[in-house]
């Protein structure tokens, strides 16, 4: 209920920096999508919160028009009321991208299991792998970095980070930028692209730690124009 979306942790801060970060000024972060923002706290200064305010902060921002909703954050119990709000955001026309978890090794998390997100796992530092940390599942989809990035924190400062928290706005940036150079886009065929566009890494086709690959905005840039839903 609160009116202010001001952060008191930092880990919001790192996250939206990731995805939207003004580029081309030479300080911080360079981030694939430089459009509008619609921030939403959902979690206190402590960085927890209830399953409620979460659903609640993903009915908000699909109501307003979100195409893409980044959710960092995770609970290891599946809960209704959260599964609802995603997938009526989801059939609203959003895109739902949620972080894998940070568990190091089999774990499921929700939103991230849900039929109706998109999960990130997060791939290791200087291209070594899958990060230590990262939690995998049959619900993967995608992976990109997620160990030791840099990026925008409270007071002006910087800050490096770690956890699927930081790969998954790599894939909303992503997707935001390619919304914006083809807004016909659904989120369904949005989905295909992304998948179909990404680097495999482990082997052919998908598996459950890596997804599909890693988001690749390069060969999906190549592809945009092209591309017709399947």
């Amino acid at each position: 209920d609160s009116a202010t979306t001001r952060d008191n942790n930092g880990h919001g801060t790192h996250v939206a920096a990731i995805a939207a970060a003004t580029t081309g000024n030479h300080l911080g972060i360079a981030a694939p999508f430089a459009g509008k923002l619609l921030p939403v706290r959902v979690l206190g200064s402590r960085g927890s919160g209830s399953v409620g305010d979460v659903a609640d902060g993903i009915d908000y921002a699909a109501a307003r028009g979100a195409r893409v909703i980044n959710l960092s954050l995770g609970a290891p119990y599946d809960s209704r009321t959260l599964e609802d709000a995603v997938r009526d955001a989801w059939t609203g026309g959003a895109l739902v991208v949620a972080a894998a978890g940070n568990a190091g090794g089999e774990e499921q998390l929700y939103p991230a299991g849900y039929n109706d997100a998109l999960s990130v796992s997060a791939w290791g530092f200087a291209d070594h792998g899958l990060a230590d940390f990262a939690s995998y599942h049959r619900t993967v989809e995608l992976t990109a970095p997620g160990e030791h990035i840099y990026s925008a924190f409270l007071q002006g400062g910087y800050q490096l980070l770690s956890g699927s928290s930081m790969a998954a706005p790599f894939v909303s940036g992503v997707a935001a930028a390619l919304l914006a150079a083809r807004p016909d886009l659904s989120n369904a065929c949005l989905r295909h692209l992304l998948q179909e566009t990404a680097e495999e890494l482990r082997t052919p086709g998908r598996d459950d730690k890596t997804g599909y690959g890693m988001v690749r905005f390069d060969l999906a840039v190549e592809r945009l124009d092209s591309f017709t839903c399947p």
